[in-house]
């Protein structure tokens, strides 16, 4: 089955003093529904998951209520809702997998790398097909140590850029003059990212395994509130941003790690 190409950015950075291993004891999480996620897909044993201490991923949180698909009387929910998720997206017919990369982070986080940046692939995972359609998605990596733009990003200013972002959309909402624009209209306009912040690989794998607890383990309050609204009543597991966020996890440092990218991007040309 053919797939629809999609990239994405992780945004790393390495913090000071970060070094050995850390990991998760899979015995501390909710007990899972389903098949959950077996040892053989976590790349774990003797009950735990290993990362290379230090890491940091900027993630952002997705708005769960899809308002480009949703009707005055029939909202429709975001898949992976209220998740921590990479900025990214599908490949437009006119640009190359970089370009949809940066595209997505500047309409996603509100983030132009001045002069550029310096991107490495990392993998590239097939979705489960949702509705028929799979994605290819192709992760690239930007570090914080080759691209000043990244060092020096601070959430708030991300942050304060998306609230500003959601108060002109909610103008519109309140006035009447929202639910007329047509779909590209709606696109440029409403919100797709909450709020965005620096977590370890640790805290966000740990987060990202709790999806597939038997009981709702929501990821915060916002998001617990966002699905009592809706009615939504359990989480997407985010199985290839885990997979991925283990992949990094592997490697103790920046040259690692590209060197890592470096041996297998032959693999996705």
């Amino acid at each position: 089955m053919s797939a629809v190409e999609a990239a994405t950015v992780v945004l790393l950075r390495r913090i000071p003093g970060g070094a050995g291993r850390t990991s998760i004891d899979l015995a501390t999480l909710p007990a899972t529904s389903g098949s959950g996620f077996s040892m053989r897909q976590l790349g774990g044993h003797d009950g735990k998951i290993w990362f290379a201490a230090g890491w940091q991923v900027l993630l952002g949180q997705s708005e769960v209520q899809n308002w480009v698909r949703s009707g005055p009387d029939q909202p429709a929910v975001m898949r992976y809702g209220g998740e921590w998720k990479f900025p990214g997206g599908r490949r437009e017919p006119d640009e190359s997998l970089t370009e949809a990369a940066w595209r997505e982070l500047s309409e996603e986080f509100c983030v132009t790398p001045r002069n550029g940046g310096v991107l490495h692939r990392l993998n590239r995972l097939r979705t489960k097909p949702v509705r028929g359609v799979s994605f290819d998605m192709h992760n690239f990596v930007a570090l914080a140590i080759e691209n000043d733009w990244l060092a020096e990003l601070h959430p708030d200013s991300i942050n304060a850029a998306l609230a500003a972002r959601r108060e002109r959309f909610l103008t519109l909402l309140k006035a009447g003059d929202f639910w007329p624009l047509g779909k590209a209209e709606r696109e440029r306009v409403a919100p797709e990212v909450r709020r965005v912040a620096w977590l370890g690989l640790q805290e966000a794998a740990a987060c990202m395994l709790s999806s597939k607890a038997e009981e709702l383990v929501p990821v915060d309050s916002w998001q617990a509130a966002e699905y009592a609204r809706l009615g939504v009543t359990r989480r997407d597991p985010m199985f290839q941003t885990l997979a991925t966020l283990l992949e990094i996890g592997r490697f103790e440092s920046e040259t690692e790690l590209r060197a890592h990218c470096c041996a297998r991007s032959n693999l996705y040309l």
